[in-house]
């Protein structure tokens, strides 16, 4: 089963391990992932397993990276899954689920549609830094190559995340009624994190 990089024993003490943090939020998102497809006595019963009942999902709170990779390591397991669908999966319900509740109007002023969202998502990853101290955010650069086809450039400090970011280009898509079709993605190496090109055309765009 391919899971996200270097994940130490889930009940190992989390409080030093990796250097870089993210926050609560990412996690209280992956619970309601869980628990909106297995149920809230599953997700209980899964940490209860795991011995990490005392994990804090508090959004506003940083968590040691490797605490979230554990995590998707254990989700992995018990919903039998490979970590690319589930990471895929994932970004499709941050972008369908999560932002609409805790970055809705963020959103809807950063474009109407998927090209002129994708442009503007830097300047939405710097409106949000305020609110998150010692917030890194990732780097997307957009590029036109053909009248429908598009090559969107990510880069990020983190590993193995490049599944997720396949998974929020599918949400954008979904959320802006945009079909789209992902040619290819091209994974670049980068020292301590993810470089990847998705190459990808739209289709059609729903209208009224």
């Amino acid at each position: 089963m391919n899971r996200p990089p270097r994940m130490p024993h889930p009940k190992r003490n989390f409080t030093n391990s990796r250097a870089h943090s993210m926050y609560g939020l990412i996690n209280d998102s992956l619970k309601n992932y869980v628990v909106n497809r297995k149920g809230s006595v599953f997700w209980k019963d899964l940490m209860h397993r795991h011995g990490l009942e005392v994990l804090d999902f508090s959004p506003m709170k940083q968590v040691k990276d490797a605490v979230t990779y554990d995590l998707v390591a254990i989700i992995c397991e018990e919903l039998d899954v490979d970590s690319h669908t589930l990471l895929v999966d994932f970004g499709r319900h941050w972008i369908l689920n999560t932002t609409k509740d805790s970055f809705s109007l963020v959103m809807r002023a950063s474009g109407d549609s998927l090209i002129e969202f994708l442009g503007n998502v830097n300047d939405l990853h710097s409106k949000i830094s305020s609110t998150f101290l010692n917030y890194r955010p990732p780097q997307f650069t957009l590029q036109q190559i053909e009248s429908n086809q598009y090559i969107l450039q990510y880069s990020s400090h983190r590993p193995g995340l490049t599944d997720f970011v396949e998974g929020l280009l599918i949400g954008l898509a979904e959320n802006f009624e945009t079909d789209i079709v992902i040619d290819r993605i091209q994974k670049d190496s980068l020292e301590g994190g993810d470089s990847s090109s998705f190459c990808f055309r739209i289709i059609d765009t729903i209208s009224d």
